[in-house]
């Protein structure tokens, strides 16, 4: 179904909103670098003469404008592909999106290929080929449904941003880039590079403490002025001479999963210049090449095995007269509605002194939207009731409210005290419930399967508990692991896996009591329905958070009282650990023991 969507922050006179548009008049298409100037040119004829146009221009357009500008070929999308409209759909006439399905996400590049390809542009940059390098990896999953409903999903997550939907009824773009590539008004040529990340934390300070040390990064700064450099040059290609100017340098903005630096550079366009002209003058923006331009895109050829496609191109709106708007084509899913497969790329700047690890750390980072895409997820906060008190209620309470912080919902933590306290004889576990829109409701169970709450555990309780470890890694900088919701595939994906490796190991005794998860650094991280306690050397310790995991109430109550202390545990330290429990504010101390010999995963 060809259709297109467009939520930009900016639009001309007479514009603004939110702009939804059905099936193209005309389609303007380039399938060769021979048609790019031509479809080009017919889109701004088409839009002096009052059209909107809608569309993309991908990646491997580059040579259209500079045939030194060096590109794979082969991506499966055009070129440019433009959708024309006589107007946008009238207020309330776009259809809504329908349900779809999406596997798991793969990324197609390890942590050991992508540290390697680093460890190359620090060599190229030694030899002074280039300075900075854009380099990225490319995600699949499968896909089933409208991608519509992905795209409206991932705006909700990315919450700010230029977002545009292209159906070319071949392929979707869903674009949900926080990146603007240029605005152009027939006047004024503004451009916001992006460059310089830290992953946001659950945890408030830590999350500010990350949101300075990007403000004040050397290393981040440098490469953020490196792109301004040359915004300013490509700038000063279709700008009147003089005119270009930096209004504002190393802004810090936050987003769902990642803090980013920007900059704004803008100058006054050249008499004439027509939409062919800035594209010619700045495609591709710099901040997703890196520095110099012609050189490091040659050795991103080297680098990268397969075409970025519409990813690092530009997605946007032509509005009639001429006025245009385009984003840097990051965070945006394509899909392939004839084979059903979805890609998401992701990557970053690599400087002299990048880190393979963390650069690989920092693009997964910012593949994490991807998982903040469900529809129907509510947070949860699981509470234990008795006659006479409710649990650990503030430390429930105080939790969900930084959690609807994080999502950016209402949270009325008055209500939520009132509604656990249940008028009925304990014990009984009180389910909380907060929905987007600030809607609260409880729901109460009995409870029956409890331990002990004392402030240690009661080593005299019933026999442990059987566990099994987890089959496979969960990845630390998950942002769900860190926020209690109804959202729990991850953990139900690891005990169906642990339930059939049992049974297929001949295991006879029904499904474990529950998994105990590692991370890709083969650190433990927690169970899936409570935290992990070891006794290691006569010493009560706890995973970090930093390790991936939830920041379980119970947990936070022993560490305040001196209880346990936090401390990396790795797998290998299993067979060292006296006891082991799983803690959790309903059901107390379990004591827990594997139901295998514990070994380094594989």
């Amino acid at each position: 179904m060809r259709e297109a969507f467009v939520d930009f922050p900016w639009a001309p006179a007479g514009a603004a909103g939110p702009l939804a548009f059905g099936a193209p008049v005309e389609i303007v298409e380039a399938r060769c670098l021979d048609e790019v100037r031509p479809a080009l040119d017919r889109v701004a004829a088409a839009c002096a003469d009052g059209r909107y146009a809608v569309g993309f221009v991908s990646y491997e357009a580059a040579p259209a404008f500079d045939p030194a500008m060096a590109v794979r070929s082969g991506s499966g999308v055009p070129l440019v592909w433009f959708g024309l409209h006589d107007a946008p759909l009238a207020e309330g006439a776009a259809r809504e999106p329908a349900a779809y399905a999406c596997s798991v996400w793969e990324a197609g590049t390890d942590e050991v290929t992508y540290a390697a390809s680093v460890a190359a542009v620090r060599e190229a940059i030694a030899s002074g080929d280039t300075y900075q390098v854009n380099h990225t990896m490319r995600l699949r999953a499968r896909f089933d449904g409208d991608p519509l409903g992905a795209w409206a999903d991932l705006r909700r997550a990315q919450r700010d941003g230029w977002f545009a939907y292209v159906d070319t009824g071949a392929h979707a773009v869903a674009s949900v880039s926080p990146e603007l590539f240029f605005t152009w008004d027939g006047h004024e040529v503004v451009t916001r590079p992006m460059k310089g990340t830290r992953a946001r934390s659950r945890d408030g300070a830590l999350d500010a403490a990350r949101a300075a040390d990007l403000r004040a990064s050397a290393k981040d700064r440098a490469e953020n002025l490196m792109i301004v450099d040359l915004l300013r040059n490509d700038l000063g290609r279709v700008c009147r001479p003089g005119s270009v100017r930096v209004p504002s340098l190393f802004d810090v903005e936050a987003y769902p999963t990642v803090w980013q630096m920007t900059s704004t550079v803008t100058g006054e366009s050249r008499p004439g210049l027509g939409l062919g002209d800035l594209f010619g003058g700045l495609f591709p923006c710099g901040s997703i090449t890196g520095a110099p331009k012609i050189r490091t895109m040659a050795l991103i050829t080297e680098l990268e095995d397969r075409p970025r496609g519409v990813y690092c191109g530009a997605v946007g709106v032509v509005f009639p007269g001429g006025a245009a708007a385009f984003n840097v084509a990051i965070r945006t899913l394509v899909v392939d509605q004839a084979d059903g497969r979805a890609r998401y790329d992701v990557g970053g700047g690599v400087v002299w002194d990048s880190d393979g690890r963390d650069e690989h750390a920092e693009a997964l980072a910012k593949a994490a939207v991807l998982d903040m895409t469900q529809r129907d997820f509510a947070l949860l906060e699981t509470l234990r009731v008795e006659t006479d008190e409710v649990v650990l209620l503030d430390r429930h309470v105080e939790r969900m409210a930084r959690s609807a912080e994080w999502f950016g919902w209402p949270f009325d933590p008055d209500r939520a005290r009132v509604l656990v306290r249940s008028d009925g004889a304990g014990p009984a576990r009180a389910r909380l419930l907060l929905r987007p829109s600030g809607d609260l409701r409880v729901e109460f169970t009995s409870l029956t399967d409890i331990f002990g709450m004392p402030p240690a555990p009661d080593r005299t309780a019933p026999p442990p508990r059987a566990v099994v470890l987890a089959r496979s890694p969960v990845w630390s900088g998950d942002p769900w692991l860190r926020h209690k919701s109804t959202r729990r595939g991850v953990y139900e994906r690891h005990r169906r896996e642990a339930t059939a490796y049992l049974q297929a190991a001949g295991w006879d005794a029904g499904a474990p009591f529950d998994v105990l998860l590692w991370n890709e650094r083969g650190e433990l991280t927690e169970l899936t329905i409570g935290n992990l306690v070891a006794d290691v050397a006569g010493t009560l310790v706890t995973p970090p958070v930093a390790c991936g995991l939830l920041p379980g109430t119970l947990r936070a109550h022993l560490l305040a009282s001196g209880t346990v202390s936090e401390r990396v545990l790795r797998v290998q330290e299993l067979p060292s650990a006296t006891a082991l429990w799983l803690v959790n504010a309903v059901r107390g101390w379990v004591p827990i023991t594997l139901v295998e010999p514990p070994g380094q995963p594989t």
